[in-house]
């Protein structure tokens, strides 16, 4: 005759599978996210790498973050390195979560990473007319942040629309430098603030 299982060592298998789950979910979601970090990262290197390449076409001048009319039509910096990276799929961050509200719509880049204004300004007519800096001008370049993690943000002015920012990985964020090197950080660069117009580091 075949012995089969009480209810208690019934219990006691499923009170071990649960201890288990709760134990390795948070792992493996943890290591799913550290290879979206990476996949991040490589991004934001070829993207800093079509920067770079647009810079030598134009007589080693970043591009703007935005140029153009504000009533007319608006260029992002994301249409002018498009032709050197060719690949609108590394401008999505594989962990970005999607805006409230379609961008596109209004006008604005649904992707998941932003350049820092600092040494790629906005210029937009009549409402932030500036100038382009040279790679020159960017006395730090393996300090000064050119991309990074940022959470679209479309109740916000036209001059600051994304967050700062935006630890969505493992609590840290990605960001790339204007030299063409990427990391992970939990904070933001010592002593310069990607989400602010203002000098070059």
């Amino acid at each position: 005759m075949t012995k089969g299982f009480t209810l208690i060592e019934l219990l006691v298998v499923i009170a071990i599978i649960a201890i288990l789950s709760a134990i390795l979910f948070p792992v493996f979601a943890q290591t799913r996210e550290k290879a979206q970090q990476t996949s991040c990262q490589s991004n934001l290197k070829q993207t800093t790498l079509g920067m770079q390449m647009y810079s030598q076409d134009y007589d080693e001048t970043l591009p703007f973050c935005i140029t153009g009319d504000l009533y007319t039509s608006v260029w992002s910096i994301y249409q002018s390195i498009q032709p050197y990276v060719r690949n609108e799929q590394i401008l999505l961050c594989p962990s970005d979560r999607p805006p409230s509200v379609d961008l596109r719509v209004i006008g604005m880049s649904q992707y998941g990473y932003s350049a820092n204004t600092t040494v790629m300004p906005i210029n937009i007519a009549g409402f932030n007319p500036s100038n382009a800096l040279t790679v020159a001008e960017v006395h730090k370049p393996a300090e000064c942040v050119a991309f990074f993690d940022a959470y679209l943000d479309p109740t916000s002015s036209l001059a600051n629309y994304r967050t700062p920012p935006d630890r969505r990985h493992n609590e840290m964020a990605n960001f790339s430098f204007v030299d063409g090197h990427a990391k992970a950080l939990k904070e933001i660069p010592p002593g310069h603030n990607p989400s602010a117009a203002g000098n070059p580091n």
